[in-house]
């Protein structure tokens, strides 16, 4: 793998082609899978924000951000999405992906000189190219 790189397995739902599940190398949350949904008591948001720490927190408020995402449960390692059955998984997950090397660049330090990033599917392996 290149400097520039980094690399997400995919996981789709043989039972539910609505959720998807990103495997990553790196830690995204302090604490074991916690549920985010919109109809969340402000009360239990805070505190599941809170648990999840820093780099959690930004990807869970990435990820919720995107039109068609319904649910986000999110792990040490992983992040899985719910979304609405009216979106298509080409509309949502260049979003998801984009808040992924977001918070992989936040996490590491590590800068891009462009916005830009491309990605190589393999399988249920992907590599994120970011420049």
């Amino acid at each position: 793998m290149l400097d520039n790189e980094i690399q997400v397995e995919i996981r789709r739902d043989e039972n539910n082609p609505n959720i998807r599940n990103y495997h990553v190398a790196w830690i995204i949350s302090k604490s074991e899978v916690t549920e985010f949904t919109f109809d969340l008591k402000p009360s239990k948001l805070v505190d599941r924000l809170e648990r999840v720490g820093v780099t959690g927190r930004f990807l869970v408020r990435e990820v919720m951000s995107v039109t068609g995402i319904d649910k986000v449960l999110i792990g040490p390692h992983q992040v899985s999405v719910v979304k609405d059955p009216g979106f298509k998984w080409e509309n949502v997950e260049p979003e998801i992906i984009k808040a992924l090397l977001e918070c992989f660049l936040k996490e590491t330090g590590k800068k891009r000189s462009g916005s830009s990033f491309s990605v190589l599917t393999v399988g249920e392996n992907m590599v994120v190219q970011y420049l």
